[in-house]
């Protein structure tokens, strides 16, 4: 891409989450490379607003779900017209596309999956089950589709019946300068700073999707032999602290 090329990333919110964190890493990469960034979401809110870079513009949709917010969407590629779309997640991802058929905008469309659809398959939910349905209808309007790693790639292309050499693999930007600089921090927790038992730590949501109960099924075989100790961090919204309490085991 050329020098002041505008480029559109779209998202739900600013809610803490691993894929909010992801569209604002790049937004800050994109602009230290001297491209122009949007970012385009659903409704402005959420914690990670702050840490929206310097130099990227917010485009609020103002709406109240993803669905709600195409006729915003295609609005606002009119009116802009930037060179490339970045989508990430399967509902935005569809909404985008439609969007942009609304639009008829001829920027470039980039979809990113960051979930195991072979996984939405078993979820107990209609609204997920429909996913994969959705991503086979809809990606194939894309002008690329980015899983985040190769099982998500793979996982993706069967349950969506996209050929895998139309998917590329990128890893997520998370290694950031930030990151480096609190990778050099001492923890604060007692158990983190004494060499006598190993610890295992396990940072997210209490949710199936990410199988806490195959962590705990392991480290109760494991401390079968060995002095483990474990801790968890419930959320993805903030660093551990002495305010948040952690749960030990």
């Amino acid at each position: 891409m050329s020098a002041q090329t505008r480029i559109a990333l779209f998202f739900s919110s600013f809610r803490p989450g691993g894929v909010e964190r992801v569209q604002i890493n790049l937004a800050g990469e994109f602009l230290r490379r001297g491209h122009q960034v949007d970012l385009v979401v659903v409704r402005a809110e959420g914690k990670l607003v702050s840490q929206a870079p310097e130099g990227a513009r917010i485009v609020n949709l103002e709406a109240a779900r993803t669905l709600a917010a195409i006729p915003a969407l295609a609005r606002y590629l009119r009116e802009n017209r930037p060179d490339a779309l970045l989508s990430a997640q399967t509902h935005n991802n569809c909404a985008a596309v439609a969007a942009r058929r609304l639009a008829k905008c001829a920027c470039r469309l980039i979809l990113s999956e960051h979930n195991d659809m072979q996984m939405v398959v078993k979820s107990p939910s209609l609204k997920e089950k429909m996913r994969p349905l959705m991503a086979r209808f809809f990606y194939r309007y894309a002008d690329g589709v980015v899983a985040v790693s190769r099982g998500t790639a793979d996982a993706l292309s069967t349950a969506a019946r996209l050929p895998i050499g139309k998917i590329q693999t990128i890893y997520n930007p998370v290694v950031t300068p930030e990151l480096l600089r609190l990778a050099e921090e001492k923890p604060k927790h007692p158990w983190l700073g004494e060499k006598k038992s190993p610890v295992i730590i396990s940072v997210g949501r209490l949710d199936p999707q990410k199988n806490f109960l195959a962590l705990l099924a392991a480290f109760a075989l494991v401390r079968k032999s060995t002095a483990w100790r474990r801790l968890a961090w419930s959320g993805v919204d903030s660093a551990p602290s002495r305010e948040r309490p952690s749960m030990v085991i």
